[in-house]
Order: C-alpha cells, then structure tokens, then sequence
C-alpha cells in the first residue's frame, strides 16, 4: 500500500532533469564540474562557472551546452563558427545541438536526420515554412495571454470546464533554481481568456516543480514534481548535500484538482528509481501515458500501464519510440501524439503522430508521421493538448526570445481541391462528375461520395484526408472513366501524395473506345489486315464515314464520338464481309468479338491448323472440341453445304503410317460432327497423309518441328454449295 503524502510535511528537492522544455538553473555553493552541472540542467551555473574558468579554451563544448540549454541560439552560433564540428558531431553530448544550430542557420546537409532522404529532398524538406503564416494544412496562431519568456511543460485541455491547465514556469527563484507550479486558464470559443490560476492548492513552496498536468473524468490530477524531499522546505541545506543526493529525480503524483493538501505517488512500477518518470497522460481514466529514462540507453521514451482493479500494470515501451528522447504522450483514443528528437524530423523537438491499437488489453502503434508545416520548425515543437479532433493548444520556441509560446491551432488535416474535368479531344470544359472511394482498414474500398461538376465543369470541394488512401473514378457521358489514385502521407517522402494530388487539378477525358478482336470464325486464330469502316451521325445530324486497320494480332480499337446510330463493316480479302448495327451506345460497346469466314464455293478449302492429337493416336484433344464445334456451327449456318474432312499429316514418319493414321483422323473428325446432328449425307472423310505438304519438309529433308507442325492440319474442302 503506498502511504499518502502531507503537503504539509513534504520537503520537496529539486529534479536534475534536462529536456529542452524544462530548463533549470543552479546555485554557485554546489561543488560539480560544468559539465556534471550541464548533464543535470544546471545550464546559468555551469556558464557562470566556465566564465571563470581560466582553461576556457578547453571548455567551449561545456560553454555551447549551456548557452544551447538556456535557448542563447545566437551566442551559441557565434562560438560554433570558431570550433571544429567534426569533433562536436562525434560526441553524442554535442551532436544534436550542433545539427541545431546548423539547420537554424539553413545547412541541412549533415546528421542521420537526413540518411532517409534523397540529396535533392534534404533542403525541400528541412526549409519548408516555419512560421505560423503559412495556409492550407493549419490554422495556427499565438493565444492571446499575458506572458514573457516562460516555459511550459505539459498541457491539458478540460474542454467541459472550459480551462486549460499548465506546468506553467514562475517568477520564484530560489538560490538560481525556478520553480514550476500547475496553474489554469479559461478559454471561450477556442479562445485562450482570464488570468493564471493556481490549479493545485497549498502553500506557494509545494507547488514547487509542478509540471505535465493531466486530469480523468473524476477530478483526479496527475502531474509530475520531484520525488524526494529536502528544496522546498530548506533550500540552505543544499550546501550540505552530497553530489549522489543531488542527482534526485521526477516521479508521477496524483491529487485532487485545488485541493492538494495530499498527494499520492504512483506505484514504484512506475515511479522507478534512479529515472526520470514524467508527462503523464490518462486516457479514459484507466490508460496512462508518461515518459521515462529508464532504459539503460539513457534517452526519454513513452510507455503505458493500465488500471485493473485498482492496480497499475508494469509500465510496457511503446514500439514508436526512436534512439532519442520521445516524450509528451497525449492521445485521443485513436491516435498517440508525441514529441521527439528523433525520427525524420525539422530538427529540435517535432510533433509525432501514430495509430494507436488497443486490442485484447495491449497497445500498439501504427507507422509514426511526422505532423509536417507548419505545425513543426527547426526549434522545439511540443504536443500540447487536443481540443476536438482537429483543434488544440501546443507550446513552441519558435518565435520567442528564449521562452515558450502557446499557440492555437486548427489542423487541416485533409487535402481540399478543385478538379477541372476537360474532353482530351478539343480540351473543353464537359460536364461530369467523381466518385470517391476511401480505401479501409480491411483494405476494401468504401464509397465515400460524389460530387458533379458546376456549369465550368469544375468538381470542386474534393477533401482528401492526408492518412487514408483514396481512389477517384471521374466520368462523363461518351467518354472513357478514369480512375486516379491518391496515396496515404509518407511523412519520408510526402512529395509523392503531393504528385498525386496534382494529377487531379485537371482531369482529361477521352472519347469511350468500341475494342475488340477479329477472328477466323472456324479456326478461332487472329486475323490482321483488316479493314473496318464505321459510319455514324454526329451531333450535327451529318453522316460520317471513316476507314482504319486493325493490329496485326486482330486486335481493334476506335474512339466512339457521340453518335446514336453506328454502322461497322470489317472486310478482308478471302473472307466475306462483316457487318454490324448498333443503335446506341450500349449495343456497340456489346461488341468485342468478330468471327469472320473465309469466302467458299465449290473447291475451296477451308484450312483448320488448330484441330490436336495426342502423339500416335486417333483422339481429339480437349482444346480441339471449340474448334470442331465451330464447325458444326458453320454448318448449321449453310443448311445444304456438304464438305470432306481432310486430315494431313507432317512427313516424319513412313508414308503407309502417316496415310493410315490421318484416315483414322479424319474419321474421328467427321463421327464428332455426325454425334453433334449434322447428316452423314453432307459430310466425306479422307486421310492425306503426308501427299500435300504445304511446304519443303519431305523425306529426307531436316527440318524444325515448327516447319513440320505447317503440315499437320484440318481441312475443309466444299463440294457442293
């Protein structure tokens, strides 16, 4: 059981935390080197105490730490143009202050942050717009309070008592350290009004390193204050103490919001020693949040633990976390945002945001995304607090003299565009419209709406949210759909949704195509050189005729102009014509296959090359049935034609053999066509063997298999109409 604290009685001392949003100072009576003080956020007392160095030269790394910690950007540029970076950018101490500086000043050339990127992407992504000017994904503006360079660390919005609560930094000093103190304001209409208010009461001293305030639906306050005893209450026995005593650390407390005369640690699970245990946040009163350095990698990272029947579970690491500090965890239930040095950033801190999956009593993270311009700059950008969905207050340095700023923001996020849909033809503004499909977590495609052009033919009001697939299937009466694509934000390379999204500025149209191929209607092979003539009445009421080829695999293909009576002629030498009406659209699009005949009259021979055997046998193959059965339609059509069924053999092979085999052939042949009803008085059979070559492959001759296969054929030989 975890004994209740008395505010009363608690001797509160100060937490060595360093992290760019919670910069503390020192007293000069403390014994350390400037760089122990540095590690442990000391940054004023370590540069008062490298002032008086007389090896400054030596020092500068510490002198750059320390002018870096106090947000000195200016200073800290002018001592980094007199010293070696190589050596700076090897030291994890002095790496990402240098990398900083560096991108502050506009070189994005060097440091991991830009491994993933393609050298021309590196100052496309790090100069896009920092300012809280820029429009499109975000509203962005300074809340209107009454303040000069604080810091802030932690907000939480109480949107049903309309109150914004704060670690809020305080004028107090004691002996060169500031203190930290929950405080609130109240907003109306998403605007920040009011004064400060202290949101934890007690004493003034017991307020003292308050900071990352979260609240549950009961009342009940969790915030983050140093875990041991001793600054508050005698800040004079700071002289006394021990270099181990003074390396104390932040833990997580709760209490009742304005009535904190006790206050309550969170179990040692997650209050672990010898760490910084920080930001807590509580999502449906059973889900918290923090950060913690409690891996030995030594960087801030964000873990959960979960409620069940009064008892926290072991906090568990998130898999979202990188090698550098991940802290600020706040969520909305369905998302987790963060702040982190790491991943693909702008440099400083950057705000994060990943799925969050919280299924059968664990929680995992989907892919991180960095929330892009203008939310982040090169300086420190820290996730505040969600007021909906898509509005919130955060804390930023971006703009300030050294401190943080509030700032009221309104994500956009969605993409919102305008399509101008235009005929390919003569680039005319047509009329149309687009439906939307939004790809799902099944992977399905879910229609998500329509919209149709105005008189301009422009769709306007496309939105297009910037972490979900879409696809986009415009049309137009007469012309051919198309289908768009637009693909899920790459926080890594977000100018492919940006390409994509371009393609939908303008959208051409063309005419809708008649397709389809042209074959031998008995043997089923392609036929090319065919001419086809279409003649249709145009818009006008005029009779128009035009003539093209189809593709040497029998392939067609024309665009259909708007028309309500097309006439289709496909014509080649050998065969008879085809002819085909269509009276609307819908009727010629019906046609995609044509099955010309050769032209026969008495003599004529109908050549079949398709007709199969096994190797040394008398039985059709399967793939032969279609094309027998092509046959007996063919003569279904000419109820009086009688024909012979020829069978030719290759000469491989005896001749006595061949001649026999083909008889036998030819006999199958013409048996499937009489079990099929057609009369045995209009059909002859005959096997050819290998007496009509068709080309040089005699005996004796070598040849390839394919010369051979010419040989081995069906025919069809009319004799009599």
């Amino acid at each position: 059981m975890i004994k209740p604290i008395s505010l009363g009685q608690l001797k509160v001392r100060h937490a060595l935390f360093s992290i760019s949003i919670l910069t503390l100072s020192s007293c000069s009576q403390l014994f350390f080197t400037p760089g122990q003080l540095n590690d442990n956020g000391y940054y004023v007392q370590a540069e008062r105490d490298l002032a008086k160095s007389k090896n400054a030269e030596a020092e500068q790394a510490e002198l750059l730490i320390s002018l870096f910690g106090q947000h000195k950007y200016k200073e800290a540029n002018e001592l980094l143009s007199g010293m070696s970076q190589d050596q700076l950018l090897a030291e994890p101490r002095t790496k990402d202050i240098v990398l900083n500086l560096k991108r502050n000043a506009g070189d994005y050339s060097t440091g991991d942050h830009t491994s993933s990127l393609h050298e021309e992407q590196i100052e496309q992504f790090y100069t896009w717009p920092a300012n809280n000017n820029a429009v499109g994904e975000m509203e962005m503006k300074k809340a209107p309070l009454m303040y000069q360079n604080e810091s802030f660390t932690g907000l939480h919005i109480d949107a049903a008592n309309d109150k914004l609560y704060m670690g809020k930094k305080s004028k107090k000093e004691e002996l060169g350290v500031s203190h930290y103190s929950v405080e609130t304001v109240g907003f109306k209409n998403n605007e920040l009004v009011g004064t400060w208010a202290n949101a934890i009461g007690g004493a003034e001293k017991s307020r003292a390193y308050s900071t990352s305030p979260t609240i549950d639906s009961k009342g009940n306050l969790f915030y983050s204050m140093s875990m041991f005893e001793g600054i508050s209450a005698n800040p004079a026995k700071m002289v006394e103490w021990n270099k181990e005593s003074m390396m104390n650390n932040l833990g997580i407390f709760t209490t009742t919001v304005g009535n904190s005369e006790t206050v309550t640690p969170l179990p040692e699970s997650i209050n672990k020693q010898s760490c910084n245990n920080t930001h807590p946040h509580i999502l449906n009163d059973t889900i918290l949040f923090f950060s913690s350095d409690r891996r030995e990698a030594g960087n801030m990272d964000v873990y959960y633990s979960i409620l069940k029947s009064g008892t926290w579970s072991e906090p568990k690491w998130l898999e979202m976390n990188s090698s550098y500090d991940d802290v600020m965890p706040i969520s909305d239930g369905k998302n987790l945002y963060f702040s982190s040095r790491g991943h693909q950033n702008f440099g400083g801190l950057d705000v994060f945001r990943c799925a969050l999956n919280m299924a059968g009593g664990e929680i995992t993270t989907g892919k991180v995304e960095n929330m892009m311009r203008p939310f982040n700059s090169s300086s420190d950008d820290m996730m505040a607090a969600m007021l909906t969905e898509n509005t919130g207050y955060m804390a930023t340095n971006r703009n300030s003299g050294g401190g943080d700023e509030v700032y009221y923001f309104k994500l956009n996020d969605a993409d919102r565009i305008n399509s101008l849909l235009l005929n390919a033809d003569n680039e005319a503004a047509i009329p149309g419209q687009v439906m939307i499909f939004m790809k799902d977590e099944d992977d399905n495609w879910i229609v998500q709406g329509r919209i149709m052009t105005n008189d301009s033919g422009l769709i306007e009001g496309i939105e297009l949210k910037k972490n979900k697939a879409y696809k986009l299937v415009y049309s137009s009466v007469g012309l051919e759909e198309k289908t768009l694509y637009v693909s899920t934000l790459d926080p890594d390379d977000p100018s492919v949704r940006e390409q994509e999204i371009g393609e939908l500025e303008t959208v051409m149209l063309d005419w809708q195509k008649s397709k389809g191929v042209i074959q031998d209607r008995i043997s089923d092979q392609g036929l090319d050189d065919v001419s086809i003539t279409s003649s249709y009445d145009n818009q006008s009421g005029e009779r128009i005729t035009e003539t093209f080829k189809n593709t040497d695999d029998g392939n067609w293909e024309f665009d259909v102009k708007p028309g309500t009576n097309y006439k289709l002629t496909f014509s080649k030498d050998g065969y008879e014509d085809y002819t085909y009406d269509a009276t609307n659209l819908e009727k010629l699009k019906e046609l995609t296959l044509v099955g010309m005949l050769q032209e026969s009259k008495e003599g004529d021979k109908i050549n079949i090359p398709n007709v199969y055997f096994d190797y040394n046998s008398d039985e059709l193959k399967q793939e032969s049935f279609a094309i027998m059965d092509n046959i007996v339609s063919f003569m279904n059509d000419r109820p009086t034609i009688k024909v012979e069924l020829g069978a030719h053999s290759d000469a491989t092979g005896s001749d006595y053999y061949n001649k026999k085999l083909s008889e036998r052939r030819a006999k199958t042949c013409y048996d499937y066509l009489v079990s099929k009803n057609i009369s045995a008085s209009r059909l002859k059979y005959k096997g050819y063997g290998e007496t009509q070559l068709l080309n040089r492959c005699r005996n004796g001759v070598t040849c390839t298999d394919e010369e051979h296969a010419v040989n081995r054929r069906m025919e069809l030989k009319v004799l009599s109409e």
